[in-house]
């Protein structure tokens, strides 16, 4: 994934910056020009969010629109945007009726970022944790996996929906 974002925003866009620091590495999109900021619209809306995060992004999304239309009243707005953002957010109602759709590619990414394998008291364990206010997004990976048949495999020549994969 993070060869995606290094191939198609990084370089060929020049977009965004990659910095390591010990144990951690992080792709950012900072203080570029604002139109940069809209290729990451039609990754989002063409690949949805599932979780909550979903209701940032589409506020992150308004407010790259009032940046780009400079208009005086802009910075205010986007401030009450980004004040009510991430773990400042107390309204969540737009998320209720959020269509949840999950498939193999999503859920290998969302294991990617979220899950954790283990052991405890002998015995294997896979498990994810999200905010209880993304709790649906865990019944519908509940859900998807109920369809998933015994013994079922997976071609490695399928190219998954967001592009192809390297190894940088």
């Amino acid at each position: 994934m993070i060869c995606l974002f290094r191939e198609s925003l990084q370089e060929t866009r020049n977009v965004g910056v990659i910095r390591t620091a010990k144990k951690t590495a992080v792709f950012s999109v900072q203080k570029s020009k604002k139109r940069s900021m809209i290729v990451f619209s039609p990754i989002f809306d063409s690949f949805p969010l599932q979780t909550i995060k979903v209701l940032d992004f589409f506020d992150f999304k308004q407010a790259v629109t009032i940046a780009l239309m400079k208009n005086n009243n802009g910075y205010s707005q986007i401030l009450k945007l980004n004040n009510g953002m991430n773990s400042k957010r107390t309204n969540f109602n737009s998320y209720i009726n959020h269509s949840i759709s999950i498939n193999s590619f999503w859920l290998l990414g969302f294991f990617e970022g979220e899950g954790s394998f283990g052991y405890k008291n002998s015995i294997p364990y896979l498990q994810i944790a999200q905010n209880k206010k993304s709790e649906r997004v865990l019944y519908a990976i509940m859900d998807f996996m109920k369809t998933i048949p015994l013994g079922f495999s997976q071609t490695k020549n399928v190219i998954s929906p967001i592009g192809h994969l390297c190894n940088k």
